[in-house]
């Protein structure tokens, strides 16, 4: 139905991927009990082999940690970065390819920006990437050939005001 109003959908994807690879398990969302649909302090023990009432684990990260395992035979961060491009993204690629104009992928540097082209490439040659991953300032495209266009945003709101002038280089690059 969107091909018949002529809407292209670019779809945002955090590149740290499932392993949490830029922020860590802490900020997982069922990390210690803090997800409504999660118990980690019942599943936490069976994954960890911690004994007893244990909930600081984040039951999505390391379930997903095993299963890179089972499937790729180790898991370091090349393994988790493979399995995101080929797993996720690839699900997402096949599945949605017919509707979405492209991908724009945050946190980049937690990416095999190769093997994610490759994936995305390999269900729709026409399907456009991008890349959060370079300098801010100027923008460019700094993951020639892998990718379309080029995206990023000025200094975290919680750092400094979007007027502050440490955000000129990057608008200043847009214009």
């Amino acid at each position: 139905r969107l091909g018949a109003i002529d809407v292209k959908v670019i779809a945002y994807m955090a590149a740290e991927g499932p392993a949490m690879l830029q922020s860590g398990e802490e900020k997982a969302y069922d990390y210690n009990n803090e997800s409504p649909y999660v118990d980690s302090c019942s599943v936490c023990p069976g994954l960890t082999g911690m004994l007893g009432p244990y909930c600081e684990c984040a039951p999505s990260v390391w379930q997903w940690e095993r299963y890179v395992s089972s499937q790729y035979g180790f898991v370091n961060d090349s393994t988790f970065k493979v399995a995101y491009a080929r797993e996720i993204v690839g699900e997402y690629a096949e599945r949605y390819s017919p509707i979405l104009a492209g991908f724009l992928f945050d946190q980049g540097a937690y990416a095999d920006v190769s093997e994610i082209f490759k994936t995305v490439k390999k269900y729709n040659e026409n399907t456009v990437l991008s890349f959060n991953k370079g300098p801010r300032a100027p923008l460019g495209f700094n993951n020639f050939p892998y990718e379309d266009f080029t995206f990023g945003y000025p200094t975290n709101v919680n750092e400094k005001l979007p007027g502050d002038c440490t955000n000129y280089p990057m608008i200043k690059s847009v214009e």
